[in-house]
């Protein structure tokens, strides 16, 4: 199968967007990895969108070329076309709208979610999922050293 592959790099982005394509998968590249982001804007809480890992970079949909476009996440969750979610059914979904195959081989489109149908679906699932070391440790912290959290809201 094929993956979502970002193609920037680690850190911030120098131009303020990126690409992400279709490419086979590979468990040992960390820019197959995404991860939720941005506030929800009706809770406040987290998430409404889909940020590449170790990046500034939040998923905006499909682009020419058969491919999809980051740009810098909208952390307070104000970016509305940054708000895609993989849903229960696999689709990878912002409002209507859904990302799936194109025509040409390993490309990406953006388009209604009805209209991919006809063309056998978009089915998106998660692949080699894991827990970042950074989250362990802060969990591991959180439930040892409860006190030094309490008045966060953490």
């Amino acid at each position: 199968g094929k993956c979502l592959w970002f193609q920037g790099h680690a850190g911030t982005s120098g131009s303020g967007q990126e690409g992400a394509a279709l490419e086979p998968c590979n468990e040992q590249d960390d820019r197959f990895f995404w991860h939720l982001g941005n506030a929800d804007r009706r809770t406040g809480k987290c998430c409404s969108g889909l940020r590449a890992w170790n990046t500034d970079q939040c998923l905006r949909g499909g682009q020419g070329g058969g491919k999809a476009i980051t740009g810098i996440c909208s952390v307070a969750g104000n970016d509305q076309g940054q708000g895609w979610a993989l849903t229960s059914s696999g689709q990878l979904q912002r409002g209507g709208s859904c990302l799936g195959p194109g025509d040409s081989p390993d490309s990406l489109v953006e388009g209604t979610c009805l209209s991919f149908r006809g063309r056998g679906g978009a089915k998106w699932t998660k692949l080699a999922t894991k827990m970042p070391l950074e989250t362990e440790l802060y969990r591991k912290a959180l439930r040892e050293h409860p006190d030094v959290f309490r008045g966060l809201s953490a």
